[in-house]
Order: C-alpha cells, then sequence, then structure tokens
C-alpha cells in the first residue's frame, strides 16, 4: 500500500476559526455582488439611502436614528437626504455591538 498523500490536522482556537468563517463569507458576498454587477454591467451604489438601510435591515427609524447617535453607524447628510455607506448593511449583521 502506498501512501500518495498526506493528511494534516490543524488546531486553531475556535474564536480564530470564527474570524476565518466571517471573513470567508464577506469575501463570498463580495465576489457574488461583484459577479451580478459585471453581468449587469451598472455599477453597485457606494451610498444608499436611509430608507433603503432600514428596510434591508428591517429597522425603523427611531432605531435607525439611535444607531447614528450612538455612533454605531456612519451616515452622510446631503441635500436634506441621508445616506449610509452599504457596506455598513454587512457590518450590522456581523459585529455583535449594533443592534
Amino acid at each position: 500500500m502506498e501512501m500518495s498523500e498526506r493528511t494534516t490536522l490543524v488546531m486553531i482556537p475556535s474564536c480564530d476559526l470564527e474570524f476565518l468563517k466571517t471573513t470567508m463569507s464577506q469575501i463570498l458576498i463580495y465576489l457574488q455582488d461583484n459577479k451580478k454587477q459585471a453581468a449587469d454591467g451598472t455599477p453597485s451604489p457606494e451610498y444608499i439611502l436611509a430608507a433603503s438601510y432600514m428596510k434591508a435591515v428591517g429597522i425603523r427609524r427611531t432605531k435607525f436614528f439611535g444607531l447614528i447617535s450612538e455612533g454605531k453607524i456612519k451616515s452622510i447628510k446631503k441635500c436634506r437626504k441621508i445616506y449610509v455607506h452599504a457596506s455598513e448593511i454587512t457590518r450590522f449583521f456581523n459585529d455583535p455591538s449594533i443592534g
């Protein structure tokens, strides 16, 4: 019996494993979004309106403005409209300090 392949087992702390899983899922989401962008030919917006953000994460205005005042999400006000960076949606679900 000839062994042409070797199996290597690596032990890492569970917190590092969770970090790797989270990072890989973020990369996968990013790549899938870019793939959709290439198919559509339209770039995804870097900033979205506050209403779109609230709908995406499932919160209402009171919670939204509370998160802004606590400094947990970043926003920009321009021409009487509030914009949020699109990456804040992913951060809302991945950051345990938000919510």
